[in-house]
């Protein structure tokens, strides 16, 4: 079996087969389940392959974990069109479009009007959610849960087997 990251996770330079063969005998001290907390537990060993991709610095591990707490809220916010209709809502919030020199943000969605500068950077939005949706597609494609819906998806969107497997 090969293992790698994901694309666009900060590797840190560290070997993906030497993290998951100590994830797995994590799990395997836990009784066959992976735990947060055992994870936590095995990374603060400095000998640990998992140690260097936890913030050890207590200061700024609170200030990263509001800002997830902040994520959490932010997608937490659903709207609704009408009291009628409980099943039709969306999210209020969604994923900015990024910049370099800022850091992620949120964008109000099409559940609420868009300001014109985040209007602007719409289509690279959609890019991303193109390219996550053909990612995606890859991933769960063979679940038989999605058969139904993986090819309405490649009807709708136009593509073949063969473009979104490249």
């Amino acid at each position: 079996m090969v293992y790698q990251w994901s694309e666009g996770f900060n590797d840190l330079g560290k070997n993906a087969r030497a993290c998951a063969d100590r994830l797995e005998a994590v799990r395997h001290d836990a009784g066959g389940v992976l735990y947060a907390q055992d994870v936590v537990a095995d990374a603060a060993k400095d000998g640990s392959p998992l140690h260097p991709f936890f913030e050890w610095n207590d200061k700024r591990a609170a200030h990263a974990y509001r800002l997830e707490q902040a994520t959490v809220l932010v997608r937490a916010i659903v709207v609704r069109r009408s009291k009628e209709r409980p099943d039709r809502q969306r999210h209020m919030y969604c994923a900015a479009p990024r910049e370099a020199e800022n850091p992620p943000g949120f964008a109000l969605t099409a559940a609420t009007p868009l300001p014109m500068q985040v209007q602007a950077k719409m289509p690279n939005t959609v890019e991303d959610a193109l390219r996550d949706l053909g990612r995606w597609r890859v991933r769960y494609g063979s679940l038989p849960q999605f058969a139904d819906a993986i090819p309405a998806i490649d009807r709708v969107l136009g593509w073949s087997a063969d473009e979104v497997a490249a």
